[in-house]
């Protein structure tokens, strides 16, 4: 799976957004569209305290892989999912 965005989207994730993005698309039987789609949804409605939009650059996100299903060591699914989160960046 290769995933590839703008900064407007990677300067405000954690570094367990792939996982989440991942689950996300094993979740929607793999739809990386949609996965993409929602994961930019959700961006995009983050505000903050003073009511601004955390995202507030562009938020571009794409997503391609082989067709395969991934491999995953038993610790993907024990991680905690909590990269649609802002960053503080």
């Amino acid at each position: 799976m290769l995933i590839a965005g703008t900064d407007g989207v990677f300067d405000r994730v954690s570094e367990r957004f792939h996982c989440d993005l991942m689950r996300m698309a094993i979740y929607r039987t793999g739809d990386l569209s949609h996965a993409a789609r929602e994961s930019i949804e959700q961006l995009a409605g983050i505000v903050d305290s003073d009511h601004s939009f955390v995202c507030d650059d562009n938020l571009t996100l794409g997503i391609i892989a082989d067709g395969n299903l991934p491999k995953f060591e038993p610790k993907f699914w024990k991680t905690p999912s909590a990269s649609l989160s802002p960053t503080g960046a």
